[in-house]
């Protein structure tokens, strides 16, 4: 697989060159080394190994919303489930959206059996017994802004605990 040679790095930069697979200020794309870009990273041609692109009217070279050197408009994240939705590249960035369309939290979610809370649906009757630290207690209306402090990270930092409920 080429896609371990897809992993940008995190580290911070020195300096910035041409053909080190990062795109700089005065460059339009970096596919990496020239032999590395020509045979895996620039199937469509888009870049040039002077990182410009090889045609005036190309936007992209590469990422999860760039098609034939061309901004796309396509699925790029599929939905992770009832309380996400899938996100869709807008046609005007080669990036993938991150994580912008999930349901209103504390929408009802699994047939009545969980709520949505930061895209997932939750168990309420789990969250419920966590948030009283009593396993014979179950979801109820009064039970909900108990939730809703142990979620919220500026009162409580229980969310890593809390996580396990997910469905």
């Amino acid at each position: 697989s080429t896609q371990c040679l897809r992993i940008s790095m995190r580290s911070k930069r020195i300096y910035s060159k041409c053909g080190d697979g990062h795109v700089d200020k005065n460059e339009d794309c970096d596919c990496g080394h020239q032999q590395i870009c020509d045979k895996f990273t620039n199937k469509d041609k888009c870049c040039d190994s002077k990182c410009m692109f090889t045609k005036g009217q190309y936007f992209c070279a590469d990422g999860d919303c760039c098609k034939n050197c061309e901004y796309s408009v396509n699925i790029c994240r599929p939905s992770r489930g009832e309380c996400d939705k899938e996100e869709i590249c807008s046609g005007f960035t080669n990036k993938c959206p991150l994580y912008d369309f999930v349901s209103p939290n504390y929408k009802i979610c699994r047939n009545e059996e969980g709520f949505c809370y930061n895209g997932n649906c939750m168990n309420s009757d789990y969250m419920c017994k966590y948030a009283y630290k009593d396993s014979r207690v179950f979801f109820s209306s009064a039970c909900i802004s108990l939730i809703s402090d142990i979620l919220d990270p500026e009162t409580n930092n229980s969310m890593d605990e809390a996580t396990k409920f997910f469905f």
